[in-house]
């Protein structure tokens, strides 16, 4: 279902005076400013815990960037900031200036933390905090071991004019004359400010089998939110007469809305962070003899309430493959891991050494590794086995010595220099020996003569004459 943020003003109340403690981790830019020169900006997160309108702040691994280099400063932590609110409801400011000691960071890479040598100095941290946004300032006085003041802004200042806005995706249930329609996919959308809430559905439809008959775009304005017996949970309720206007759906031809005028309609129901539930009943007793109840999403179960915290808990996943981490990322709370893609690799088999969760329940790294995979080579000699071997892929290949009695081995056909990433089979064959062959066979010592006729002590290559016999060695 689509979503996106519902604040509003009354909700936030509720966010920082939860008695259990919350966390939320900020991501935006940070900037440094040294000197009245500004660096580029980096990307920064910043961790904050909430309880009983306190807040616990921490910037871990803050560095200066030089170039490429990175400075190290180290950990700013900071506890029991108190939060007040300001003139625009649901957001707080603060504001708080001590001593601290920069404790040192486990960022990779980074060998030295100055902040830790420099001991206690004086840090002012101020800003705005709201459901969606962080903005904050601060000042890291080290005039008497730098002879500077260290500026740091991260996110910008909070709009103070905003107006929320969210669509809530939902079944969608038509009811005429008691009897009800098959139920469809609607979006609705809303928008809050002050308490009050726009509502919109877009390109209502009567379906009748596959035919969609357009009644038209349903908008109401300033509605008014009331605070139910549940937490989170708001109410609305409104009665007025309104023209449907025309909707823009593709395939519609005509909108049934506009051409019956105004009408009387009523909406009530209820809604939270998570969900909407609404009815609405369109009074077209004058023009069509008929109430048009829609009904959008189911009543709210008392247990859905309004989140407390500042934001969901969300935890670090990391993948790490042989020793080197691929990809850190945070994952909300409850919600589905993904496992990044693993590139492959010639001669190698991955696997995940740790199983891999479904969802984010903690701060977890998954291991995974390359194995090197083994094939084997296969050395045939006139057809047959002569030797198997198995090797690691990419080991050199040393080819075996071929001996077979009477018979001369006349060598292997193409060996691959390593062993490549799949099975091989390397064919070799080999001749008769027949001086060996006649030799062995004869009773009194073999006489060889050439063919001019002359008497020679061996056999050298070629046509001789063994015992009267001519021979191709």
């Amino acid at each position: 279902m689509k979503q996106t943020l519902l604040t509003i003003a009354m909700f936030m109340a509720a966010l920082f005076g939860a008695q259990a403690q919350t966390s939320k981790t900020y991501t935006d830019y940070l900037v440094v400013t040294i000197n009245e020169e500004s660096s580029t900006p980096q990307s920064a997160d910043i961790k904050v815990s909430v309880a009983d309108n306190l807040m616990t702040f921490a910037l871990k691994n803050f560095c200066l960037i030089a170039g490429e280099d990175k400075i190290g400063v180290g950990n700013i932590e900071l506890d029991n900031i108190a939060l007040m609110p300001t003139d625009t409801e649901g957001v707080y400011s603060f504001a708080v200036s001590q001593g601290i000691t920069i404790t040192e960071g486990d960022l990779e890479g980074v060998d030295m933390w100055i902040g830790p040598a420099i001991g206690e100095i004086p840090i002012e941290l101020k800003g705005t905090i709201c459901n969606e946004k962080l903005y904050v300032t601060i000042d890291i006085d080290m005039m008497s071991s730098l002879g500077q003041i260290i500026k740091v802004q991260v996110g910008n200042p909070i709009d103070n004019k905003s107006m929320t806005d969210k669509v809530y995706a939902d079944y969608l249930t038509v009811t005429i004359n008691e009897e009800s329609s098959e139920p469809q996919v609607a979006n609705i959308s809303v928008a809050v400010a002050d308490n009050k809430m726009n509502f919109s559905l877009k390109n209502f439809c009567l379906i009748a089998g596959e035919d969609k008959i357009g009644v038209g775009n349903i908008s109401l304005d300033n509605i008014e939110l009331k605070p139910t017996d549940t937490e989170g949970v708001y109410s609305f309720e409104v009665n007025q007469n309104i023209t449907i206007a025309e909707g823009d759906l593709e395939g519609v031809d005509m909108w049934i809305g506009p051409a019956i005028g105004e009408i009387p309609i009523e909406l009530k129901g209820t809604i939270c962070d998570k969900k909407l539930y609404v009815t609405i009943d369109i009074d077209m007793m004058s023009s069509l003899g008929q109430i048009i109840k829609v009904t959008v999403g189911t009543p709210i179960d008392n247990t859905i309430l309004f989140p407390k915290a500042v934001e969901p808990t969300y935890y670090t996943i990391t993948f790490v493959v042989d020793g080197q981490t691929i990809s850190s990322e945070q994952v909300e709370e409850g919600a589905a891991i993904t496992v990044p893609t693993i590139e492959e690799r010639e001669g190698y088999t991955f696997a995940w050494k740790d199983e891999v969760p479904a969802t984010a329940t903690a701060d977890v790294t998954i291991n995974g590794a390359y194995t090197i995979n083994q094939y084997a080579i296969t050395w045939m000699v006139d057809g047959e086995v002569y030797e198997t071997q198995t090797l690691d892929y990419g080991t050199a290949i040393t080819a075996p010595t071929v001996t077979v009695e009477g018979r001369i081995f006349d060598g292997w056909g193409e060996v691959p220099a390593t062993m490549p990433a799949h099975d091989v089979t390397v064919n070799g064959s080999t001749h008769l020996d027949a001086i060996k062959s006649i030799t062995a066979s004869s009773t009194t010592k073999a006489t060889i003569y050439d063919l001019s006729g002359r008497r020679v002590n061996s056999a050298t290559r070629g046509i001789v004459i063994i015992n009267g016999k001519k021979v191709v060695k």
